[in-house]
């Protein structure tokens, strides 16, 4: 079983598409951090 496609443009795209899901993954964990961050500093003020 291999990872991706024989076929040089199928293989390019499914590629592409990892790439795609991975930056979409930490984009989201980051922004989570930054939210949970920013919800604890507010809770800090008050």
């Amino acid at each position: 079983m291999s990872w991706y496609a024989d076929f040089g443009p199928r293989r390019a795209r499914q590629v592409v598409a990892d790439v795609v899901a991975l930056v979409v993954v930490i984009a989201a964990i980051l922004t989570g951090v930054v939210v949970r961050n920013t919800i604890a500093a507010l809770g800090a003020c008050s």
